[in-house]
């Protein structure tokens, strides 16, 4: 149907100065990007074939991936300090505080 008609498959409602969709690497599209990461995926599965080893990648969007976390227990002791704090803030201005505030 895009042929038939002639349509623009990739049009933009930008001028072509801001964004020229048929200015585009062909590398740049969704089926060759597809078609990279198919051939990435069949050299990794020959190279766990051939060597029997897997490989790990560190991330870089979680660089503190080992980084050590608080424990549960550790984390909710925090938290109910934090709302004993609160609570104490609270009860400090007085029973009338919230009436008065309406």
């Amino acid at each position: 149907m895009i042929e038939h008609y002639d349509i623009q498959q990739y049009g933009t409602c930008f001028a072509p100065e801001v964004l020229d969709p048929s200015a585009l690497h062909p590398d740049d599209y969704l089926e060759a990007q597809r078609a990279a990461a198919a051939a990435e995926e069949q050299r990794r599965a020959a190279q766990r074939q051939a060597t029997g080893r897997i490989d790990f990648v560190k991330s870089a969007s979680q660089p503190n991936l080992g980084a050590s976390r608080p424990s549960t227990e550790e984390a909710l002791a925090a938290a109910q300090a934090r709302a004993a704090a609160v609570a104490a803030r609270v009860a400090a201005m007085g029973p009338g505080y919230a009436a008065a505030r309406r």
